[in-house]
């Protein structure tokens, strides 16, 4: 196997994704100048070990792990591939695995499906950041959301500092949809 070549930046990044047909993930300008290469497809704040594909393996970094991001795309054989977000700062931790590039899939609804996933993410960063500034969030608990394609979406408030497992609330439909509007229901919640 080659040895990868680690030098790389988030332009490398946003190339890999324009090459593949794909909308760039929602990374908050903050965190841009941190992003270098960390594998052939891969680009992030951190080690990207376990591979991204692995989603559950990384769900306990999302409860309890400090502030990273990892962008990319991993998968194997002809249609079992994923673009992934994996995003923890403060308040939020988001686990994002999208469907994408699989030789079986249509390109302009596999680009759709991904702008979709990311406008949510976006949205989601934006109104945990306003729930946080306007202290409408549960105090001391991080919002952790997995939205796979590949193994089922959940979300919980958890609270980073505990080992005690969550107490997950499954989604049917999307749990980035579902774990924004229990924020947004809270900053109405007006007292």
């Amino acid at each position: 196997m080659a040895a990868v070549s680690l030098a790389g930046s988030i332009d490398d990044a946003r190339r890999l994704y324009a090459d593949a047909g794909l909308p760039f993930p929602p990374i908050p300008f903050s965190m841009e100048n941190d992003i270098v290469k960390r594998g052939e497809t891969v680009f992030g704040t951190r080690p990207a070990d376990p591979p991204l594909y692995s989603i559950e393996a990384w769900v306990g970094e999302a409860c309890h792990g400090p502030d990273f991001v990892l962008i990319g795309m991993e998968g194997h054989g002809v249609n079992s591939w994923a673009t992934h977000f994996y995003f923890v700062q403060g308040r939020l931790a988001m686990l994002m695995q999208v469907s994408a590039g699989g030789a079986l899939m249509d390109s302009a609804e596999t680009s759709t499906r991904v702008e979709g996933a990311w406008e949510m993410a976006s949205n989601l960063i934006a109104d945990v950041s306003e729930a946080d500034r306007l202290g409408k969030l549960p105090p001391g608990k991080r919002l952790v959301v997995i939205e796979s394609d590949l193994g089922g979406s959940r979300w919980a408030w958890v609270h980073p500092q505990s080992s005690a497992e969550p107490e997950w609330e499954a989604s049917d439909l999307s749990a980035s949809f579902s774990a924004a509007t229990d924020v947004m229901v809270r900053m109405q919640d007006v007292a």
